[in-house]
């Protein structure tokens, strides 16, 4: 890894995560310690990815993929658009379960209206982000977890889902509340 990428430095500011997460993350490290002795340069290493303790729930999963549509569609930047794509691709069996267990959770909460109730939650959703007032910020918060999710390997992505959408949400929540 470190010849194929000799001067990128990585580094996970992790949470509290589960025993199986916590065995894949000690590579991950020991080759940014080797990629950091290597470039001879000790600078502190910017966070990569927060991890959740607890994996994200279907709802959340789905809504981190939805806001982060609404930011590829909305910011302009070719770069968020690619990495949307990716992330799109790279946990495509992860979101169709998602998915799945989303229209699932309508149905049993809602009958047969839970296509109409699914249907108002996104698009509330996607209002909500579409309107922020600090549409600079939403698109910096949404690049910055795009860029994270790329580090993150699937079997960990529910874990940094729960993470990315509640910092995605919170922080431009605010934005919306004050409106």
């Amino acid at each position: 890894m470190t010849k194929l990428l000799p001067s990128l430095h990585l580094s996970l500011a992790l949470l509290t995560i589960s025993l199986p997460a916590a065995a894949t993350i000690p590579s991950a490290a020991a080759a940014a310690q080797q990629m950091t002795r290597e470039s001879h340069v000790m600078a502190p290493m910017p966070a990569v990815a927060v991890l959740a303790a607890a994996p994200a729930t279907s709802e959340q999963v789905w809504q981190l993929r939805s806001s982060l549509n609404v930011a590829a569609l909305m910011c302009g930047d070719r770069a968020m658009i690619s990495g949307y794509n990716w992330l799109l691709r790279a946990h495509a069996p992860l979101l169709a379960r998602t998915w799945s267990a989303e229209q699932q959770r309508f149905q049993k909460l809602h009958g047969s209206q839970w296509q109409t109730a699914q249907d108002r939650q996104l698009t509330s959703l996607y209002n909500r982000l579409a309107n922020t007032n600090d549409r600079g910020r939403f698109c910096a918060d949404a690049h910055t977890i795009i860029s994270e999710a790329r580090m993150v390997p699937t079997d960990l992505f529910a874990h940094f889902a729960a993470s990315a959408i509640n910092r995605l949400l919170q922080q431009n929540t605010l934005h919306l509340a004050a409106r």
